[in-house]
């Protein structure tokens, strides 16, 4: 890891304890499950063998643990998802862990966005260790239907970061990543959420690009504390 993300990550985790201390009140911690979810993966294609797929699909199971904690105009949140691709009887696990800092930009009795910096690390179950660890940035909003419903929403890309693995070169790679959630609060503590999650990567290889889709609906809960 770079010096400039171990500052980074150093200065998120401070912040997030800075506000669990700060605003113990305004915090919120949910789980959500990808139902359906779909992995389409595109490879370039290989003169060496022109037999070999260039496009594979698989099921994806997903679940996703967070926490948002705002304090004043500022917001962290913390994630942590488990992944598990199956394609043809074999299964691929992976998992990442995020941190997001985010700045209030605009704000009204039903409307909030806000800016977001945040670090995110992607590791995969492979032989060769593949991992992905990029800078993002994006926006995240939500949107107030009714005291008890509400529409959030985010869209991230990463401004930098390489995809590496053992014994390859660290490889240019572009990453996108949106999701949108509706969620009903049963109690002032308690809700429901149904959303849909999407995801693009691109690594840029010598021999072409490597791209790799996920999408799905999500189900989950989320306790406000």
């Amino acid at each position: 890891m770079s010096k400039k993300k171990v500052m980074l990550l150093t200065a998120m985790v401070a912040m997030l304890i800075f506000s669990v201390a700060t605003s113990a009140f305004a915090a919120s911690a949910y789980f959500d499950y990808t139902l359906g979810g779909k992995d389409k993966e595109n490879y370039p294609f290989d003169p060496a063998d022109p037999t070999a797929p260039t496009s594979y699909k698989a099921d994806l199971d997903n679940y996703l643990l967070g926490v948002e904690i705002p304090i004043n105009q500022f917001k962290v949140t913390a994630e942590y998802s488990k992944d598990k691709a199956k394609i043809d009887g074999a299964s691929l696990k992976s998992n990442y862990y995020l941190l997001k800092g985010g700045y209030r930009l605009l704000q009204s009795d039903v409307f909030q966005l806000y800016g977001d910096l945040s670090y995110i690390s992607m590791k995969w179950d492979t032989d060769d260790n593949e991992k992905y660890s990029p800078i993002m940035i994006g926006v995240d909003g939500k949107y107030s239907i009714a005291g008890n419903m509400f529409v959030s929403g985010n869209l991230d890309y990463a401004v930098s970061g390489k995809a590496k693995a053992d014994g390859s070169p660290d490889t240019d790679t572009d990453y996108m990543a949106a999701k949108v959630k509706y969620t009903y609060l049963f109690t002032e503590k308690f809700g429901a959420a149904v959303g849909y999650d999407w995801s693009n990567r691109k690594i840029k290889a010598t021999e072409g690009d490597y791209k790799y889709t996920d999408t799905g609906f999500t189900l989950g809960v989320t306790y406000n504390f």
